[in-house]
């Protein structure tokens, strides 16, 4: 969140405003964050062995 908060200054935003799916309207950080949050893209490999299959 300090990471996000340096970001978010450093643009000149609040960080709610630029990552929505992490905060509730109000500003305060949801806790704990929704699943997708969690979710990893597929590496490059995973993405080779699918294109290949």
């Amino acid at each position: 969140m300090a990471g996000e908060r340096a970001i978010a200054a450093a643009l000149g935003t609040r960080p709610h405003l630029l990552w929505r799916t992490r905060y509730h309207a109000s500003g305060l950080c949801k806790s704990p964050q929704p699943p997708a949050n969690y979710e990893r893209p597929p590496t490059m490999r995973q993405r080779q062995n699918d294109a290949a299959a």
